[in-house]
């Protein structure tokens, strides 16, 4: 790492009533500096994982301030990350845009948001809660929503593991059938409760 390139300032922000930590690593030159707010996926690793840490990084070190922070419930993060909602997130990252806005060493016209799995569905709902925020990185963002990804993810999983699609289970559906056919309902019982004694 070339640490002369740019220096790291520990800050804190709330939202809500959530106290959020992060890092902001700010350039080495002359301010104000064009900002990126970085977001991490679904990982509960917070500033701990380098993959998302390194992008920041790499941010800084070419004359861009990168904010990594740990999100609700990792870290030292305030707030309960099993009760956290997409809706508490893009608050998270939108009130971090707001807070850097106010910096004197940040250009408020220039600052972006880079999503990076989970933070792909997360940045552009930040987004729509700004009204500075000046451009999108979505790395290996979603192209569906949430309760597609699942659902791919469960047929994926379940192919890979080599689960055998020729045996029938008690209701006549192979494994893979079933599997879906059981996250598909837990997704409507987590929109209607009325669904949970089926």
């Amino acid at each position: 790492l070339k640490q002369d390139l740019y220096r790291v300032e520990e800050v804190r922000f709330k939202s809500d009533s959530v106290t959020l930590v992060g890092d902001l690593l700010i350039p080495s030159g002359n301010p104000p500096f064009p900002t990126v707010v970085l977001i991490e996926g679904s990982t509960m690793q917070g500033r701990a994982l380098w993959s998302y840490r390194s992008l920041g990084h790499l941010l800084a070190q070419n004359g861009i301030a990168a904010l990594i922070y740990d999100k609700r419930g990792v870290g030292e993060s305030g707030g309960a990350g099993v009760t956290t909602t997409f809706g508490d997130l893009s608050n998270d990252a939108a009130t971090a845009v707001r807070t850097l806005a106010r910096r004197r060493d940040i250009d408020a016209d220039r600052i972006g948001i880079l999503g990076v799995s989970q933070g792909g569905w997360l940045g552009p709902l930040a987004a729509q809660k700004c009204d500075n925020v000046a451009f999108l990185i979505l790395v290996v963002g979603p192209a569906v929503s949430v309760w597609d990804q699942e659902l791919h993810c469960v047929e994926y999983s379940m192919r890979a593991g080599s689960l055998n699609e020729d045996v029938p289970d008690s209701f006549s559906m192979n494994e893979i059938e079933h599997a879906l056919a059981h996250t598909q309902l837990g997704f409507e019982v987590a929109a209607n409760s009325g669904r949970w004694p089926r």
